[in-house]
């Protein structure tokens, strides 16, 4: 049982050894008759039958010089006991003290044992005689073909470490080990509780008069004093007589029993090891992953242009996870590079959108609120102010505005604004969330990547006043500066396509063809096809914030290694 409980332990925080090839357990037992019998050795052959271990190995000291390590420990604890002044009179207080004294991982009481004897009977070929002598037991996976899995059984009666190891044919049942491993959970039951009058703690005297030794000794306790204080408290007394009253009481010991766990399941332990290697040899292709994309940007190889892409062989990983890592890497890269350019005031025209872009923005509403509080919109660009460039330049202008929200106003782009983030300004026709479709944007929520790009989106509109109104006249425009674009083509590294929205671009003014009507579009789905265009916006959302941040302090730590690596400083 205890066996068994620290394996669970262990499983459940993915603390068990997950080799591929080597998962050794190496049990150190005395020679008492709780740990040298057939259920133990039956324990070690499923445990390796079932590919949680590659192999067992129980090994027990001479007669007389057992003392084991566990031992050291409950002399650390019954030395801590004789001269502690803490209250250990109760098992909760006990546990407390022992798991503080010891560090200890787990501490806990056993209301029960599962009846592993009975449900091992299966395994046991006969009677086993002569168990007694080995000093030594190896259990091992010898041959593992599709669902067939092999166990040799050896035991050593040497002493010496290079003794001869023999055999185990007679013991165990081979044809159950060595077939396929057990599936699902195997159904045991409780060890039945020994009566409470049949243990040490109860004795009958000369008179016939059944005598509890156990309670005597409560009473005596309780009515002793030291320096003026009782050596048992009326709660700690109460507490272990009523541990006595329960262990009379069959409903109680009923109850108790339904708390111990009746399965043990070796599948979903080996399961669990397959889980967390998994897990490490992913955490190691991260490493690695991270590793080569360091040195190619210290060699140069990524700081001109976009990102060029990496795909790391062998490995767990299949192409198309391979693919968004090296899409969600491009949109990183991107999002530095537009901040670097503009600061530096270099800022290129492949950041400015194209008229009829699809893009995603953020309503700054006024710059008051903080970049990852700010709400989102889907919005097409169908106008865009620069100083002097070949694009329609006019003042901008307010957005319609019929539900009382006031857009902050944007100036000209003027000689300052040259090469940053504010050269342009863009006028779009924006949709929101299909959950709140209203111009009140000051009350609207910040979705995260994941879910802005899961949203349906539609056009904001308002009522028709004329029976011949444009739907487009009655869409709602904003103009927005260059920064409070959080993706489009030139961040996102691909045209944002979506599914239910079709753009068609004509001289001016621009036409928008569809979504007049109210209609709903969403994103397609993130495939090869169309570059992982989800992830692509997931990334740029995400790390909306480090790209108009003004210190490194408020990047995250991937587009902080990319900062330096643009810059060889740090902001």
């Amino acid at each position: 049982e205890v066996i068994v409980r620290i394996l669970e332990n262990l499983s459940q925080s993915n603390e068990l050894p997950n080799n591929s090839s080597r998962r050794v357990l190496h049990l150190q037992c005395d020679n008492a008759g709780d740990n040298k019998n057939w259920t133990i050795l039956v324990l070690c052959a499923l445990l390796v039958h079932g590919g949680l271990f590659t192999s067992v190995e129980l090994d027990f000291l001479h007669v007389g010089h057992t003392h084991e390590c566990i031992d050291q420990v409950f002399a650390v604890i019954a030395n801590w006991m004789r001269g502690t002044e803490d209250d250990i009179s109760t098992l909760a207080k006990m546990m407390f003290h022992v798991e503080k004294l010891l560090n200890a991982r787990l501490v806990e009481e056993m209301l029960g044992c599962r009846d592993f004897g009975a449900a091992f009977e299966p395994f046991l070929k006969g009677s086993m005689s002569g168990h007694s002598f080995p000093y030594s037991y190896r259990f091992v996976q010898s041959a593992r073909s599709g669902e067939q899995t092999t166990v040799d059984m050896f035991y050593q009666t040497s002493e010496g470490l290079d003794g001869p190891w023999y055999p185990i044919t007679d013991w165990l049942n081979e044809e159950l080990l060595s077939g396929p491993p057990l599936r699902g959970p195997l159904q045991m039951t409780v060890e039945t509780f020994r009566d409470y009058d049949a243990t040490k703690m109860v004795k009958t005297s000369n008179r016939g008069k059944i005598v509890d030794l156990f309670a005597e000794s409560l009473a005596k306790l309780h009515a002793q004093h030291v320096h003026g204080v009782r050596c048992l408290s009326d709660e700690s007394k109460q507490f272990w007589l009523d541990r006595i009253e329960a262990a009379h009481c069959a409903e109680r010991l009923q109850e108790r029993m339904g708390q111990v766990r009746t399965v043990l399941d070796i599948e979903a332990l080996s399961d669990d090891v397959v889980v967390g290697r998994t897990e490490r040899q992913n955490r190691t292709h991260v490493l690695h992953r991270q590793e080569a994309l360091r040195r190619g940007q210290l060699d140069g190889h990524f700081t001109a242009d976009r990102m060029r892409t990496i795909t790391v062989s062998h490995t767990m990983y299949t192409e198309g996870r391979i693919a968004k890592w090296n899409a969600a890497d491009e949109v990183r890269n991107n999002i530095v590079r537009r901040l670097v350019l503009s600061q530096n005031r270099s800022l290129q025209e492949e950041f400015v959108p194209d008229i009829g872009e699809l893009v995603v923005w953020a309503y700054a509403s006024g710059r008051e609120q903080a970049p990852e509080t700010q709400p989102l919109f889907m919005g097409v660009v169908i106008q865009i102010v620069t100083r002097g460039g070949n694009k329609p330049n006019r003042r901008p202008e307010p957005a319609i505005d019929k539900t009382g929200a006031v857009p902050f106003a944007l100036g000209i782009p003027d000689l300052d604004d040259d090469g940053t983030m504010t050269s342009a300004c863009i006028l779009v026709l924006t949709y929101c969330p299909h959950s709140h479709s209203a111009t009140n944007y000051e009350d609207m929520e910040r979705h995260s990547g994941s879910a802005f790009v899961d949203q349906r989106f539609t056009p904001i509109q308002y009522p028709s006043l004329h029976e011949n109104d444009d739907p487009q006249t009655r869409m709602e425009r904003q103009w927005i500066y260059l920064e409070d674009i959080v993706a489009c083509a030139a961040i996102v590294g691909t045209p944002i396509e979506v599914n239910g929205l079709n753009l068609k671009q004509h001289n001016e003014p621009f036409r928008h063809k569809a979504n007049v009507s109210g209609e709903q579009f969403r994103f397609n789905s993130d495939d090869a096809p169309n570059r992982y265009t989800r992830t692509r916006v997931k990334t740029a959302i995400d790390h909306h914030r480090c790209g108009v941040a003004t210190s490194t302090a408020h990047m995250c730590t991937h587009c902080q290694e990319l900062y330096h690596v643009h810059t060889g400083t740090t902001l």
